[in-house]
């Protein structure tokens, strides 16, 4: 029986990898709705990924809908005044109107890890990351303002299609905070932007669960 009567909700999961998230989120919306689109950030980049994004599409229902980025979303533009992630933008307010035309009631969105390892490395041009142990500041600055502006307009699209659309959100991301502090620069730019876009989705989010080892800890 759903209980797609409840107040709807921007609830963020958090914690490490095979820690639960996925599956809490899929059993959730189910709960909830059987109206439930599915926003896949992952992209297969060798034989291991491409079985495990095959195994979650598997667990997905037939009637739920599944949204995913191509490669051309994450094309910049570098002399736009806006964000230079504009495909990317643009794609996100397509993928909500395509929710809306569903008439989704719940948008799972798996995971802002993949999405925001795909928005670094857009910018590893000449094997950049690859061929040089400190990056330049000026690049890193650039990086950390436009990613940061893209989810500020992402957080706010998901505030507008909760309070307009009346749209549960469930938001799936990894802490990578906890581990040793990464070799190269790449993981470090990425741990440490990954940490601050987790800091945003929290302070929006109206739930905050912590997941270890198929538990999790309600910290919001």
């Amino acid at each position: 029986m759903y209980q797609n009567k409840l107040q709807p909700k921007i609830i963020f999961l958090t914690g490490g990898v095979r820690s639960g998230k996925t599956q809490y989120a899929e059993n959730l919306a189910g709960n909830i709705s059987c109206k439930v689109a599915y926003l896949a950030t992952a992209i297969a980049t060798d034989s291991e990924m491409q079985r495990r994004i095959n195994l979650h599409k598997e667990k997905r229902p037939n009637n739920w809908v599944t949204f995913e980025f191509d490669e051309k979303d994450f094309e910049k533009n570098l002399f736009l005044n806006s964000t230079i992630f504009y495909k990317l933008t643009d794609k996100i307010i397509n993928i909500f109107k395509d929710c809306f035309n569903f008439s989704a009631t719940v948008l799972i969105i798996d995971c802002i890890t993949n999405l925001v390892f795909r928005m670094i490395y857009s910018f590893n041009e000449n094997n950049l990351f690859e061929n040089n142990e400190i990056l330049d500041n000026l690049l890193v600055e650039k990086i950390e303002l436009e990613i940061n502006n893209f989810f500020d307009f992402f957080l706010y699209k998901l505030i507008k299609a909760k309070e307009d659309n009346s749209l549960t959100v469930i938001i799936i991301s990894n802490e990578v905070g906890l581990s040793l502090v990464p070799a190269y620069p790449f993981g470090r730019l990425f741990r440490d932007i990954l940490g601050e876009v987790n800091k945003k989705i929290a302070k929006t989010a109206d739930e905050v669960l912590f997941f270890v080892s198929g538990l999790y800890i309600k910290l919001k």
